[in-house]
């Protein structure tokens, strides 16, 4: 499964940990932050040296989410690597499979297609659809065992539809080595 890092405003994630991240998915990565004005997704690190050099140099003054993946969908390239972003103000990564939209014939993964088929209309509908308790009810049945993280332009962090395992730890869980 994927790797997500949810890295707190003045936190940092250890070079060993980045480094262990990116030996155990390989298969592309990314970064997303939020400012309070804006939203910054960086994504389609194809080498853990593209990926850490871009990550380092952004600073700590702001909460960052990190995804390092593992392909079981879609062609293992930059544009199946996350995070996605589903509207100017937010953005989010996924670990697992979603199997109603895994599509084992398209070039892209089931997390784009989840994006552009799912979550990009509700967005459009609604675009706190990820604070909404009915919503994050009908999400996590559509994606069965699944874990997202959704980050706001505003700073706000929304793990509510995520349950925390091996491969989601929040920084202050993380072990010093993996």
């Amino acid at each position: 499964m994927c790797i997500i890092a949810y890295i707190p405003e003045n936190q940092e994630i250890t070079q060993d940990i980045f480094d262990n991240c990116w030996e155990s998915n390989s298969d592309g990565g990314g970064f997303m932050y939020a400012t309070g004005d804006a939203l910054h997704i960086h994504k389609g690190f194809m080498t853990k040296k593209e990926m850490q050099d871009a990550y380092f140099s952004i600073g700590r003054s702001f909460p960052r989410v990190l995804h390092f993946r593992i392909a079981t969908h879609g062609k293992t390239n930059s544009d199946n690597t996350h995070p996605f972003r589903i509207n100017h103000a937010l953005g989010f990564v996924h670990n697992g499979v979603i199997l109603k939209t895994a599509d084992t014939k398209s070039d892209h993964s089931d997390t784009w297609h989840f994006n552009e088929q799912i979550l990009k209309p509700l967005a459009n509908k609604n675009g706190k659809f990820y604070k909404d308790s009915i919503l994050q009810s009908l999400i996590e049945s559509f994606i069965g065992g699944s874990k997202l993280v959704f980050l706001h332009k505003d700073k706000s962090v929304d793990r509510k539809s995520t349950r925390l395992n091996s491969s989601h730890i929040p920084l202050s869980r993380m072990p010093s080595s993996a």
